[in-house]
């Protein structure tokens, strides 16, 4: 598994893993359950991964969806 993004935003990792998905690559989120932790300052980063065959493809999604929607990486 390579992990491919990082975020503080469950909303943004979320619409991410759709994306991805539509592109028939499987996600898993890292770390889901930390978001919901009050103290965002202490909550842990969200993070993306995917299997080892899928990163390039997926990295080419992401770089898309964050482009289109005039998100830095």
């Amino acid at each position: 598994m390579k992990q491919i993004y990082l975020t503080e935003s469950l909303q943004e990792a979320e619409l991410l893993r759709v994306s991805l998905r539509r592109e028939g690559i499987e996600s898993t989120l890292e770390n889901e359950f930390s978001s919901n932790v009050a103290l965002s300052a202490t909550a842990l980063p969200l993070i993306i991964t995917v299997s080892d065959d899928d990163e390039a493809r997926a990295l080419r999604v992401i770089r898309a969806y964050l482009a289109q929607n005039n998100l830095k990486p």
